[in-house]
């Protein structure tokens, strides 16, 4: 980690948990990358990911040299809290990347929602080598759903990058 803070949200309190900020370099590797960590409420989450834009903005301008951003978290982006089809969204444009899709199932419930996400800036795309997943945990280690609840009511989402290839 290069450095971090918690995106100030003073003045539109916006967030209920307010996203964290890191710059990455990889250990090894040219690839260097910011991301924004974020915990959405469920009842507020189309507000919250509206906003994250201005998140990605912001951090922009706090990091003008880097061209690689990544936004991750449980955005609870799917079933009864965010229309997840609604391209009016500034989140859904054609600046960001959803690399963890609709149909993939980050939760342990009887429910099948998406509700933890990647998502990546334009420029993050020439280094992304196009493996992602989700970890399904208690079926690799065979657990009993009362026993990876107390792991996790979610499963790990990924996606991989070349470190040795970045651009910017």
């Amino acid at each position: 980690m290069v450095e971090s803070y918690t995106y100030d949200d003073s003045q539109e309190d916006i967030f209920h948990r307010e996203p964290f900020i890191a710059k990455f370099k990889a250990k090894g590797g040219s690839f260097d990358f910011v991301l924004i960590t974020i915990h959405t409420d469920p009842d507020d989450a189309t507000e919250e990911i509206k906003s994250l834009p201005k998140v990605v903005n912001a951090a922009m301008q706090i990091f003008p040299d880097e061209k690689d951003f990544i936004i991750l978290g449980d955005l609870n982006v799917d079933c009864r809290y965010f229309n997840e089809e609604d391209r009016t969204n500034p989140l859904r444009s054609s600046e960001y990347i959803w690399l963890i899709i609709n149909d993939m199932d980050t939760n342990i419930a009887e429910s099948s929602c998406t509700y933890d996400r990647i998502i990546i800036t334009n420029n993050t795309l020439e280094d992304y080598s196009g493996n992602f997943g989700v970890f399904r945990f208690d079926l690799s280690l065979g657990l009993s759903t009362y026993q990876a609840k107390k792991i996790s009511d979610h499963y790990p989402v990924y996606n991989v990058f070349n470190i040795n290839s970045d651009t910017d």
